[in-house]
């Protein structure tokens, strides 16, 4: 959910199709990241996650960090379209976009919105103060038409940000950000483009969906859709609808996580709050819960990171995590990431750890890319269905 880095649409256009508008995505980065420019990232993660719990405190808010994201799409605001890269990220409900009025290095590194060019564009005026674990951002509220695809929202309230902190924003792989969560969680009270999409009842029904593709070497790297599913991704049978617990992110009520390895290991026990993000690359758990995880695998702990021989993948014990009653099994090489260090290949294990004062667990890619999950935004529900 607040985290880094890897992949883009490379197709601009939404294909409507049996009602639903569908996004195809594709990596950015084609072979295997560094070990020490993904360390980097996910040092500042856990940073931002300490600040987050302090913010919470005093009723501030915390801008998301989605470097450590790996699905990135293409949006287009005003009139003509200006083009931007964002991350569609399902644990945030703001959408922010560099301005012209920014002069930072970490704006002018990327695209930025000219206002002036565009003849749909009205003023908005509120001023933007969004904090980060190690930086911040400035910005003015705006309106505009925002594309995604050929889904047009015209009057989309959105942030055109006029400072951003050169830490973490200039190695950003992208430009903005496109939050799919609740409206409760808005800055300001703007209204998600989701909502907005089903408020002006421009998708046939008030959801959406992710098809993540783990495997680096293939072409396609997934698709979000908005408005429906893909039914030919998933085997309807096994589709698992689960009620949130919180109007703000995409939580629920997760049964437990297990695993038989060891002589069978528990953790997540009598039931724990977990949040499904694509904002976020690895499995998020309470540091005590991942140390035991990196223990059962025998990875070798560095700086926060677990890693593994890559000889040893399939020997590795099966993960298990058990929701609603429906146990979903991660195998070695479902939840081992692939990195280089030095020009050499390295495993990563696909779990991190987080410091907050309630425990929860943030199921991020790693596990999002082993089901086919479906985001219901009128039901308050979250639903994961095994892969064809």
């Amino acid at each position: 959910m607040y985290c880094t880095a890897l992949l883009v649409i490379a197709l601009f256009a939404i294909i409507p199709t049996e009602g639903y508008h569908r996004v195809p995505l594709h990596r950015i980065h084609k072979t295997p990241r560094e070990v020490a420019d993904f360390q980097q990232e996910l040092k500042q993660y856990r940073k931002g996650y300490r600040m987050f719990t302090m913010l919470k405190k005093t009723s501030r808010e915390m801008l998301k960090n989605s470097l450590n994201a790996e699905y990135y799409g293409k949006i287009s605001l005003g009139t003509p379209p200006q083009e931007f890269s964002v991350v569609f990220d399902t644990g945030s409900s703001n959408l922010w976009i560099p301005s012209t009025q920014c002069e930072s290095v970490a704006c002018t590194n990327h695209n930025q919105y000219d206002h002036d060019r565009s003849s749909t564009y009205q003023e908005d005026g509120r001023r933007v103060l969004m904090r980060y674990g190690t930086g911040s951002v400035v910005g003015q509220m705006s309106t505009d038409v925002l594309r995604i695809g050929d889904i047009e929202i015209p009057n989309q309230l959105f942030t055109e940000t006029t400072d951003e902190s050169e830490s973490p924003f200039y190695r950003a792989q992208t430009d903005g950000l496109l939050g799919l969560a609740f409206p409760e969680l808005a800055k300001d009270h703007a209204t998600p483009p989701m909502n907005n999409m089903i408020n002006q009842g421009l998708v046939e029904k008030p959801i959406f969906s992710f098809y993540l593709n783990r495997d680096i070497d293939a072409e396609e790297g997934g698709e979000i859709i908005f408005g429906g599913v893909n039914k030919d991704r998933f085997d309807e049978s096994t589709v698992n609808s689960v009620s949130l617990t919180s109007t703000t992110y995409w939580e629920f009520r997760m049964d437990g996580v297990t695993s038989e390895g060891d002589g069978g290991r528990a953790w997540c026990s009598g039931g724990c709050a977990a949040i499904a993000d694509t904002g976020t690359s690895l499995i998020v758990g309470p540091p005590y819960e991942i140390d035991e995880i990196f223990e059962l695998v025998g990875a070798e702990v560095y700086n926060g990171m677990g890693m593994v021989s890559c000889e040893n993948i399939e020997q590795l014990p099966p993960i298990n995590f058990h929701i609603n009653g429906v146990k979903y099994t991660l195998n070695g090489q479902d939840y081992v990431v692939k990195m280089r260090n030095y020009g050499q290949e390295v495993c990563l294990v696909g779990f991190s750890y987080m410091n907050t004062p309630q425990p929860f667990w943030i199921l991020g890619d790693v596990f999002l890319g082993k089901v086919y999950s479906i985001f219901d935004v009128q039901n308050r529900s979250v639903s994961f269905a095994q892969l064809k």
